[in-house]
């Protein structure tokens, strides 16, 4: 009892806005009031930043899958020029065609998952497949 009497004659009590001083408690709910417009703010800023992060995203993944299934266009083309143009002489050679064939077979995707790293996979076999066909064209 005695500890609630010195806290009612401090001006403290554990209800806002019962026995506090008059003269602090509206800078109290300035001061609250500020740190939720700061903390609104905050949290608008970051949101908006997601969006972008998100549109960036969005963009970034379309350039690398138009990049790659251009290295796979051009290691087709590569493989058909090669075959068509060199004649006999050019053409791919036997061993060759099973070190791509065997690097084709290699290449183990779970597509359904959606991992980078399935993407990194095939990004690895087109560099492997067209290293094959400039080795070729250097024999």
């Amino acid at each position: 009892m005695q500890q609630l009497e010195s806290r009612t004659k401090l001006g403290i009590d554990d209800q806002p806005g019962a026995g506090g001083n008059p003269a602090t408690e509206p800078q109290l709910t300035d001061k609250k009031a500020k740190a939720l417009k700061k903390r609104e703010a905050r949290q608008q800023q970051i949101l908006d930043g997601l969006a972008q992060l998100r549109t960036a995203s969005r963009e970034v993944t379309q350039s690398y899958l138009s990049n790659l299934e251009s290295s796979i266009d051009q290691a087709a083309s590569s493989i058909r020029d090669q075959d068509q143009t060199a004649g006999e002489k050019g053409a791919l050679k036997g061993r060759t065609l099973k070190q791509m064939s065997a690097v084709l077979d290699r290449v183990s995707l779970k597509t359904d998952k959606g991992r980078r790293k399935d993407l990194k996979r095939i990004e690895q076999t087109v560099a492997k497949l067209l290293r094959l066909v400039q080795q070729n064209k250097g024999k």
